[in-house]
């Protein structure tokens, strides 16, 4: 008895914790959930389905009263995935009756316990309860609804009895462990956000620019495509932070950084640090490139600001562009449209000035105004 329990203890957590490696922490498996949700849950419902029909392969015997826990995996699926998960995992039980057991009253009344156990599962996710008290009401009332699967036995009652314990024991185990794992995949999911993205605005931070960056001059040589990067800084930022106060500088920051994610879509945006900010521009040639950059610069300069404690102020920037040139390192682009950022404030601000492939200098695009 014991070496069976420890066996489908075993299972349990083996398959639990292999649905949480597959479905929740895979980066792949996220894109394809965002792209294919329903076709994901369904693969969900199938892993748990299989999982309850190892558990029904493994049973547990006590004084001669056999049975599985394999209908715990009804209340994971259903609980943590929803109506598409449990659908496809009661089929595959069902299926697993079926063919264990033929056609026969015992199967019949199997059926109908898996069908009641969805039945209360879906019942209970329209409840506004929490995980762990859906998780209590559907354990409580699985137990009557797999009692039809004993029916067929002498002494249904006692025969009952060890099943109902187990399956209590197995619940709570596999509660806590998929609890655990939910609790884990959201500070996860946090840590990765905080320490890729900007506190204040949400753009990506310089570490994540590090890696989009070096990503996309890979990307751009394999694919012989070119790439443009934009430098940004906000003029005069300093003394806006002196006349305004630094709330006020945060909130003209996210502004900014709105007008930028509204001007830049499918862009690679970052807050390098301060009032500085990078754009990439993948597949983007030189005539594109400036051609964005202006029109941020004019978006920047026609906007009004609105400052936290009321009133309005307008702000200038300045933007240097570069492009990747071939046999060019990493580095060398991010000096070029450094060098061409410090050429635009150098000519009086509120500029784009960009360092063409082939120059030792960069130069003024000559249809920024002057000022």
């Amino acid at each position: 008895m014991i070496r069976c329990i420890l066996v489908d203890f075993a299972i349990l957590v083996s398959c639990l914790y292999a649905s949480f490696l597959t479905f929740r922490l895979n980066k792949k498996g996220r894109r394809f959930f965002k792209r294919y949700p329903r076709i994901f849950k369904g693969l969900f419902g199938l892993f748990c389905g299989v999982s309850g029909v190892l558990l029904a392969l493994f049973p547990i015997s006590i004084n001669g009263t056999t049975f599985d826990v394999g209908c715990i995996f009804l209340l994971y699926a259903g609980i943590y995935g929803g109506a598409v998960p449990l659908a496809f995992c009661s089929v595959v039980l069902i299926l697993c009756i079926v063919f264990t057991h033929g056609f026969s009253i015992a199967t019949a009344l199997g059926i109908v316990s898996v069908l009641l156990m969805a039945g209360i599962v879906i019942l209970a996710n329209r409840i506004k309860l929490s995980d762990g008290k859906k998780w209590f009401l559907c354990t409580i009332c699985f137990l009557p609804a797999s009692l039809l699967g004993f029916l067929p036995e002498e002494n249904a009652f006692l025969t009952f009895t060890p099943f109902a314990l187990c399956f209590l024991l197995f619940s709570a185990f596999c509660y806590c462990i998929a609890n655990t794992q939910q609790k884990t995949d959201v500070l996860l999911q946090r840590l990765h956000r905080e320490s890729t993205r900007d506190y204040l605005t949400g753009l990506n931070n310089v570490r994540r620019f590090d890696e989009m960056f070096n990503l996309a001059v890979r990307n751009s040589r394999r694919l012989n495509q070119s790439l443009s990067l934009l430098m940004c800084d906000i003029d005069f930022f300093k003394k806006i932070n002196d006349q305004y106060g630094h709330q006020n500088g945060d909130a003209i920051l996210v502004q900014f950084s709105w007008i930028l994610q509204r001007d830049f879509p499918h862009c690679v945006l970052s807050r390098n640090g301060g009032e500085e900010f990078t754009i990439i521009l993948r597949n983007c040639d030189e005539m594109q490139a400036l051609a964005a950059a202006e029109q941020f610069r004019m978006d920047i300069e026609r906007s009004h600001f609105a400052l936290v404690d009321g009133g309005f102020i307008h702000i200038t920037v300045s933007i240097g562009v570069a492009l990747c040139c071939p046999g060019e390192g990493d580095e060398r682009l991010l000096e070029r449209a450094d060098m061409a950022l410090y050429t635009a404030k150098r000519g009086g601000r509120n500029k784009v000035s960009i360092f063409r492939c082939g120059k030792y200098s960069p130069e003024l695009y000559k249809h920024s105004p002057e000022v």
